[in-house]
């Protein structure tokens, strides 16, 4: 289990939703073994239709008033590549505080456009994550 996404980078301005990562041997088979007891204990399972992320499964945590996200899980398959650009990207922002300034302006910037589209905003991330885990030029990234 890894603690990723921005509230994993101390000083990192971030939405208050803690991510959650962790390893396992087979997606679907632990979705079926855990789902009733993630279930019971307030974690709601979004289906990979929906997710749209085939790599993974994933619940999210709503808030006692159900009107906000506390918590993400994300389940990976053992062995993904996912798993360690997750906890690459991570460890880049947590070792550089310039980097993440510029992801934290990124990010900020993205809010004021894409409003509360969270897809199109995630997808606006897309290139300077790829950048920071060496798959672009880094000449690219927003300065």
């Amino acid at each position: 289990m890894e603690h990723i996404g921005s509230t994993a980078v101390p000083g990192l301005a971030a939405k208050p939703i803690v991510d959650l990562m962790a390893s396992v041997a087979g997606l679907d088979v632990v979705v079926d073994q855990a789902s009733e007891r993630l279930v019971a204990d307030g974690w709601c399972y979004v289906p990979p239709e929906l997710d749209c992320r085939p790599w993974r499964r994933f619940f999210v945590k709503p808030d006692a008033s159900g009107q906000r996200r506390e918590a993400h899980l994300h389940l990976i398959q053992a062995g993904h590549p996912r798993w360690a650009e997750q906890i690459g990207f991570r460890d880049a922002l947590r070792r550089d505080g310039r980097l993440a300034q510029r992801y934290e302006d990124l990010k900020r910037r993205l809010a004021e456009q894409r409003g509360h589209d969270r897809e199109a905003y995630t997808e606006g991330k897309a290139e300077f994550v790829a950048s920071v885990l060496g798959k672009h030029d880094h000449s690219d990234l927003p300065r």
